[in-house]
């Protein structure tokens, strides 16, 4: 950050409140951001921390409080008027319109004119700077292309551009690194750099405690709609700051143990695709943890929705239990007892119109009709079974999953494949966007599932996790498994060697 003398205050906010119905999310906070720094923002999820920052943004109204920007006391009355003041903000949940292009996505609701405020819109420009934007982040995607046929990755990309293109002195990022590889983050964290050159304030959120001394300047801690305490980075340790998040004491986030490893439940033999992965070779066996990494283009992904049945290859083979298996489709991998608990957890992993029990049971229906219909009654049990079992925050079964945190949504998705008997679990990035909290308790889910013989494939671009969580880890590299590594011998550095 730089120095008193050069940085000036560029938002301020006082006495900030704001109530919903038999909830107080935000407790009278006080806030400042200087210019040309990085404020990160830690909290467990319901901590506050989103919607502070969606006040700023002008997407929430608070009830209570003033908001000063340079100074100047300000009534923020919409995004579109935030955006006016110059402040920016890539949201946790895309907000892109995915039958819009790339470009107009990045220029949605300021496009530039040909001739000033009348004229027609400008494509050519627009093309042009939209492309431009998005090298500074490293990436080179067609502009013309439809968002909705973009990958996880790519719309994250967008969003920047996004924020990038409105000329912001306040940019709030929201989990702005979720999904992202190591090699992605750095991008990120490049960009973020120059942004700070040029005297932008950043509002950073992150679960990732590792990118506080990374990329932060300033942290300040939520806990209960409340500002705990503001601290200058260089100042803390990340066990007082999980200690202030979470209000007690931790201890290893990671509960990995040393137990008894059972016999080989999955084994696949050459698994090739012409385009992502090439002569692919692995067992997992019965409560193993088997981490897979690997950075961007590796096939790391495409190789889990392979076995799944979501990818279909051109060569090789698969055994469950000792049988070989076709496996075409998911339908055919649910039928072998295998599960896939996928990184977008919104689009893929639950339907967001449905309730808790209806998102518990869907994969399994067949286990809960009588005289072929299906039984409420059967549903709700389960439903309420994997509640109490999986600790999901919620007074009730039939809440919405779209109202529940990122890191209770996780739980439902994993409550739908325990429903369904699943004794193979693949989770792909599975701690995304939640809270240090959730992940020690979702940790504690994976490690409880292997100890009781369930096995686990793991991919994470979290390497903290990765290491911690892993009983052996392959590494990809270019479509091919370049390390296996055990357990003694992990390292997040040794890991890295292999992948780079």
């Amino acid at each position: 950050m730089k120095s008193s003398q050069t940085s000036r205050e560029i938002l301020r906010t006082v006495g900030v409140s704001k109530e919903y119905p038999g909830v107080k999310a935000l407790s009278n906070v006080d806030f400042d951001l200087l210019s040309g720094e990085v404020h990160i923002l830690l909290g467990e999820n319901g901590a506050g921390k989103s919607t502070f920052t969606q006040i700023v943004a002008g997407a929430v109204h608070n009830d209570n409080g003033e908001i000063y920007l340079d100074r100047k006391k300000v009534n923020i009355k919409s995004c579109l008027h935030a955006q006016e003041l110059g402040v920016g903000m890539v949201f946790q949940e895309s907000h892109l319109l995915p039958l819009l292009t790339v470009a107009e996505n990045i220029f949605c609701g300021h496009e530039p004119l040909k001739k000033g405020e009348k004229g027609p819109i400008d494509w050519n420009y627009m093309r042009e700077k939209s492309a431009e934007l998005l090298g500074k982040l490293g990436y080179t995607i067609d502009v013309n292309t439809k968002v909705g046929q973009l990958n996880l990755v790519e719309r994250r990309m967008v969003e920047f551009a996004k924020a990038l293109s409105q000329n912001c002195k306040v940019m709030i990022l929201d989990e702005p690194t979720a999904s992202l590889s190591a090699k992605e983050t750095e991008q990120l964290f490049t960009v973020i750099r120059e942004l700070k050159k040029q005297n932008v304030g950043i509002i950073y959120i992150s679960h990732r405690l590792d990118e506080v001394k990374r990329i932060g300047d300033r942290v300040t801690v939520f806990r209960n709609g409340a500002k705990i305490k503001t601290l200058r980075v260089a100042d803390t340790d990340t066990d007082e700051l999980i200690e202030l998040m979470v209000g007690r004491k931790m201890e290893s986030i990671y509960p990995w143990e040393e137990r008894q490893i059972g016999e080989t439940v999955m084994k696949v033999e050459g698994f090739t695709h012409p385009k992502y992965f090439q002569n692919i070779s692995f067992s997992l066996h019965r409560g193993e943890i088997l981490g897979i990494c690997g950075l961007k283009g590796s096939g790391k992904s495409e190789i889990l929705r392979a076995i799944f049945g979501d990818l279909k290859i051109s060569d090789g083979k698969m055994e469950i239990a000792g049988k070989m298996v076709t496996i075409h489709t998911p339908s055919q991998a649910i039928q072998n007892k295998m599960a896939y608990v996928p990184a977008d957890r919104r689009r893929e992993g639950l339907n967001l119109n449905f309730d808790i029990v209806k998102n518990t049971t869907i994969a399994s229906m067949k286990k809960f009709t009588v005289w072929g219909l299906l039984s409420d009654k059967k549903e709700l049990a389960a439903a309420q079974q994997y509640k109490e079992q999986l600790q999901i925050k919620t007074p009730t079964v039939k809440k919405m999953v779209r109202q529940l945190s990122g890191g209770n949504q996780q739980k439902v998705v994993l409550a739908k494949w325990l429903s369904s008997d699943a004794q193979i679990i693949i989770f792909e990035e599975p701690t995304n966007g939640i809270d240090v909290g959730a992940k020690f308790e979702f940790h504690q889910l994976i490690m409880e599932l292997a100890k009781s013989g369930t096995a686990v494939i793991l991919m994470s671009s979290d390497l903290p996790e990765l290491v911690g969580m892993s009983d052996r880890v392959l590494v990809m590299k270019e479509g091919s498994i370049v390390g296996r590594l055990e357990h003694a011998e992990l390292t997040q550095e040794k890991v890295l060697q292999y992948a780079t």
